[in-house]
């Protein structure tokens, strides 16, 4: 395998390597395998990825669409976070089984549960395909000649590699990625299951403790684990879920510390984070915190106080609404820790200094003046360009496609082109009524429209805001009909709208017929989700089709100048979503002036929480006394305390969410499920001075399991060290 031009910069100098990056596994032994042991690492590069043998990379995996697990037993045991587990828990809780709330645990295998829709991916192998991705790639052709042919070349590799490998094609997944915003592309191969079973999760007291309270923040408490299972067939081969398939059995899967951790130990944490864009230049960064994220984090309040005004109004509304609050309100909060910790830390001064070191490096050479000296100017302008563009897909996304009747509409597109196009074959149209009849079933079943009509009312005015070309013509509407009220326009669509009533949508559908199709053309919720929805075709996306080509163009060659540039700095590829590994050490942080956060939590700040008035704090009378009993045996640490929770100073981002903490030795104690609220920002700016990755402890993970919820059998399956 070639080392690319990248990995030659990587080279050039040995220095001691900073905490910060999320650092591929395929180059580990000749860029970090030194660092690492200079930090306390005690195994080696091999250990962590192998190709040829197994390694810790095959014991972690892509949880669903976006969290990692870890595989901790011979017999497929799979641990996660509880909020990763969250929607499939929710999807198997109901009025008479409330797993939500009071948990689920499985005395058996025969108990478990079935997850439809559920995957899991295990990387197989990566590779370095740069070169032939790059083949004939000159910087003579035109951006769209270059992406065609890279498209090409790309198509040409994953093709060759499903031909030379046979059983690829069915059980396994190849994409090839671009890194460092196109100057290097990684062939990745995953292999996907399809039957995982709910095993284990804890009462919502424990694996959601703090809620959105706590999100984000330290210190925390949050038992945030829950279990599952890979099944495959009898040839240990990925298959759909059937009865008569079996515990996967992997090829690694970690052994179990519970020793557990103290100040400056050595901690790494694999895997599949989601993005980070750490090149993102000062214009970015303004455009991100002061204009797309405020009226981001608005929007999101005003939707979460309209979910908490019903959300305790009765156990179906509850149960129904907790994921979305959740998923609603983790970002908030994300967002605000973001524009904070940058105002705070001076993140977009510090990126207009490296701007500013750029410009004079590049003015001291003719040729690099003749071939960069426009390129910073270049991405602010398309910055530019962009803006109204990107603060019209905010409030689509976070106003009009917030609302869950806009959001159904679009489940009848498909109904509405077969009607156009005078499709004769009723069996096709009858087959597509089938399948609607059952999204409707499960809309209606989890969605209030007293709730998304408030949430209409509230959230459909800030189309105002925008530069008028963005504003949907169903305001017109508004404007003439119903004199701009926003909100006697949401009564006429929600008490006349056949999508926000089932009894008629579904009578509607048995007598359908193509012809009726002007009808669900006129209906009020389908055409202002035609409306909102024709402005992001038609008018945003155009824009952002435009200029964002352009701009990953300019950060591939500001990326590649900056390594010419400071070829004494390691340069780790940003989180696209393929597997990675972080390391550092446990550490406390300053969050403020005089005040010190130690790294490590105990179960005494579960009761003085319980002990409050707030309502994310609420805890069962029997989780509280098994807490307050204090006899945690062998998982106890060193000065008889429980620990729940610890910080280190590990890069993580979204998508870490479930990843294995491990140790020196390789050993799993704990599983990362947050950063704290200070260094959110870490996603374009880190600084290991107040960065912190927020893992629950596997002690405490243990104990749950073996003494709250009896699950002895599970602890019997786990390989557990001193």
């Amino acid at each position: 395998m070639k080392i690319t031009l990248v990995i030659i910069f990587l080279l050039l100098f040995k220095i001691n390597i900073a905490d910060e990056g999320f650092w591929l596994p395929l180059f580990l032994e000749d860029v970090n395998e030194a660092g690492m042991k200079s930090m306390g690492f005690n195994l080696s590069a091999k250990d962590i990825y192998d190709t040829n043998q197994s390694s810790m990379k095959d014991a972690v995996v892509r949880f669903g669409r976006g969290c990692t697990g870890s595989i901790i037993s011979s017999e497929g045991l799979l641990i996660t976070n509880h909020h990763c587990g969250y929607g499939q828990i929710q999807r198997l809780t109901t009025l008479e089984n409330d797993y939500l709330t009071y948990g689920f645990w499985a005395g058996n295998k025969k108990e478990e549960l079935q997850c439809p829709g559920l995957t899991v991916s295990i990387l197989a192998y990566m590779k370095d395909v740069t070169d032939d991705v790059l083949k004939n790639v000159s910087n003579n052709l035109t951006l769209n000649q270059r992406d065609s042919l890279i498209n090409l070349n790309i198509k040409e590799i994953i093709d060759s590699e499903y031909t030379r490998n046979e059983k690829t094609k069915n059980n396994y997944d190849i994409s090839i990625l671009p890194f460092y915003y196109g100057n290097q592309f990684i062939l990745m191969t995953y292999e996907i299951f399809k039957d995982i079973r709910l095993v284990g999760a804890p009462p919502s007291s424990i694996g959601k403790f703090g809620g959105d309270t706590d999100n984000w923040m330290w210190p925390r408490h949050t038992g945030d684990f829950a279990y599952f299972r890979i099944y495959a067939d009898e040839n240990n081969l990925p298959a759909k879920y059937s009865a008569r398939n079996i515990p996967y059995t992997p090829k690694y899967s970690f052994t179990i510390s519970i020793k557990g951790v103290e100040k400056n130990d050595f901690t790494m944490v694999l895997g599949y984070p989601g993005t980070t864009t750490q090149y993102i230049t000062s214009y970015g960064v303004e455009l991100i915190t002061k204009y797309e994220n405020p009226i981001a984090i608005e929007m999101r309040e005003k939707r979460i106080s309209i979910f908490e005004k019903y959300i305790r109004e009765d156990e179906r509304t509850r149960i129904n609404y907790s994921a979305k609050q959740a998923g609603v309100a983790n970002y908030w909060k994300k967002m605000q820790g973001e524009n904070n910790g940058i105002k705070k830390y001076n993140g977009i001064e510090k990126k207009q200094q490296l701007e500013k070191q750029f410009n004079e490096w590049v003015a001291k050479d003719k040729t690099r003046k003749e071939n960069l000296g426009q390129l910073l100017e270049n991405i602010e302008n398309t910055y530019q360009k962009m803006k109204d563009a990107k603060l019209a897909s905010i409030v689509f996304f976070e106003a009009g496609y917030a609302i869950e009747t806009v959001r159904f509409c679009r489940n009848f597109d498909t109904l509405i082109n077969y009607s156009l196009e005078d499709i004769l074959n009723s069996d096709i149209i009858q087959t597509e009524i089938i399948a609607l009849k059952n999204t409707i079933e499960s809309y209606f079943n989890k969605t209030s429209m007293k709730i998304d009509k408030e949430i209409a009312s509230t959230l459909l005015p800030y189309y105002y805001l925008l530069d008028k070309k963005y504003i949907p013509d169903i305001f017109l509407e508004i404007e003439k009909k119903y004199k701009g009220s926003v909100e006697s326009y949401v009564d006429d669509v929600f008490d006349n709208s056949v999508f926000t009533n089932k009894t008629k949508l579904i009578k509607f559908l048995e007598r359908y017929k193509p012809k009726h199709v002007r009808k669900i053309q006129k209906d009020p919720a389908m055409k202002l989700y035609k409306s909102i929805y024709d402005i992001l075709l038609y008018k945003i996306y155009p824009v952002l089709d435009v200029y964002e080509p352009f701009l990953n163009d300019y950060y591939r060659i500001y990326i590649a100048s900056l390594m010419k540039m400071e070829p004494e700095k390691r340069f780790y590829p940003d989180a696209n979503g393929s597997l990675r590994i972080s390391y550092g050490n446990v550490a406390g942080y300053y969050p403020a002036d005089a005040i010190y956060y130690d790294y490590y939590t105990t179960t005494t700040g579960v009761i003085e929480k319980s002990k409050s008035d707030v309502y994310d704090y609420e805890i069962e009378d029997e989780v509280l006394s098994f807490f307050e009993t204090a006899d945690y045996e062998r998982y106890a640490h060193s000065d008889n305390t429980m620990r729940p929770c610890f910080i280190t100073t590990n890069h993580t981002t979204g998508g870490n969410s479930g990843s294995p903490v491990l140790n020196a030795e390789g050993h799993f104690i704990g599983i990362n499920f947050d950063r704290v609220w200070e260094g959110t920002m870490s996603d374009m700016f880190f600084d290991d001075s107040f960065c912190r990755n927020i893992s629950v402890d596997i002690r405490y993970i243990l104990y749950i399991t073996d003494k709250y919820a009896n699950a002895t059998h599970l602890i019997n399956e786990m390989n557990i060290v001193e």
